[in-house]
Formats: C-alpha cells, sequence, structure tokens
C-alpha cells in the first residue's frame, strides 16, 4: 500500500497540472508602472523639483562662482561646466590696459590682425563702372590705418569693399549728370541754332 501512496505522489494528474502561461499581447509591469522611462517633460519637472544646492557643503553654497548657478537651477550649472570645460586649451588672452600697446598688440594679433599693413591682401572689386579707377595709394594708405585700428583682415576687407562700392557709386552719378547736363545743352542749342547747328558746332571746334 505504501508503494502505490508513493507512485501517486509522484504522478501528476491533468486535472490538478498547472495552468498554461497567458498567451497573445504582455505588457510587462515594468513597461507601465514606477519603473517606465521618464519623459522628457516628466524629467524637466522632476528637475525643477530638486534643490541640488541645499545638499552642498556651506562653503561650496556661499561660494560666489556656485551661488550665481542657484536661479538657474542644476541645468544651468551644467552647462556653465561644459563651456568652461571646451575653453580649456585655448589660447587666452588678457584684456588689454588702455596705454599698454603691447598688450594691444596681442589682443590684436589674437583676433587676427597681421603682423603688417602689408598683409592685408584684398580681393580685386568686380562689377566696377566702366572708367572708374580706383586709387592704388589709397588703398595703401588705407592699410596703414586699418592696420593702426587693429582690424583684422575680415573687418578690413569688409570696409575696403564699402569704401570702393561708394567711390564707384559716386563715379556713376557724376557720370550721370554729366551726360545729362550734356543733352540738356545740345537741345537748347538745338532750339536756338536750328538747322545751322551743325556748321557752328564745326566753326567753334575749328576756333578751339
Amino acid at each position: 500500500m505504501s508503494d502505490d501512496i508513493g507512485h501517486a505522489t509522484d504522478t501528476v494528474s491533468p486535472d490538478t497540472a498547472a495552468p498554461d502561461a497567458p498567451t497573445g499581447d504582455v505588457t510587462s509591469p515594468a513597461a507601465t508602472g514606477d519603473d517606465a522611462p521618464l519623459t522628457d517633460a516628466e524629467y524637466a519637472d522632476l528637475l525643477s523639483k530638486i534643490n541640488v544646492f541645499d545638499a552642498l557643503p556651506d562653503n561650496l553654497r556661499q561660494d560666489p562662482n556656485i551661488a550665481k548657478f542657484k536661479e538657474g537651477g542644476l541645468e544651468a550649472l551644467a552647462k556653465a561646466h561644459v563651456s568652461a570645460v571646451g575653453m580649456i586649451g585655448r589660447d587666452k588672452v588678457p584684456l588689454p590696459q588702455a596705454g599698454d600697446e603691447a598688450s594691444w598688440d596681442a589682443w590684436f594679433k589674437a583676433a587676427g590682425r597681421p603682423d603688417t599693413h602689408d598683409g592685408y591682401e584684398f580681393k580685386k572689386a568686380d562689377g566696377l563702372p566702366e572708367g572708374f579707377e580706383y586709387d592704388q595709394n589709397v588703398e595703401a594708405g588705407f592699410k596703414e590705418v586699418a592696420h593702426k585700428a587693429g582690424l583684422n583682415v575680415q573687418q578690413a576687407q569688409t570696409l575696403r569693399d564699402f569704401y570702393v562700392n561708394m567711390a564707384a557709386q559716386g563715379f556713376s552719378g557724376q557720370v550721370a549728370n554729366a551726360e545729362a547736363a550734356r543733352a540738356q545743352t545740345v537741345e537748347e542749342l538745338q532750339k536756338e541754332w536750328g538747322n545751322a547747328m551743325p556748321q557752328k558746332l564745326s566753326i567753334q571746334k575749328t576756333t578751339a
């Protein structure tokens, strides 16, 4: 009898078998419960409620370099840190002092000013009106002034192009005014001399 009992305990009846695992779409509790990843909005809201500055030691919390970020919070502090790290290794030029030519020269050089005024190499101006002659002596003088003012190559080029365009526009205006004045003179002479105008002009050219 004991053998029958032992055999019965080792055998699982179909009626008492464990239920089958559920089928179909099953959502893990971790995906929808408290362990679900935060959205950007939820993360930002969480950060806004955390005052990390209160957790800092007094010496750090009262340091002006830290205290100035209290209003901006952790995000402002993190951005400032990233920016500061990005500056590591870059050339640092102190602000020049008034009257200190050496510090100004160092500042201008760091900003891109050539070593001498001859270092400015301007691109040739395009689209200038016919008959317009660009004065190279004026350009040479401009280079000296640009160097003295501490302009870098790009700044000097921009100002030079502005000057050339203004001078070209002025030249075009003078040409237009001269042509208009000539046309008006011819019209007035035509009215005064009539058909005799060609002959009178010929005489004037001969006696001129």
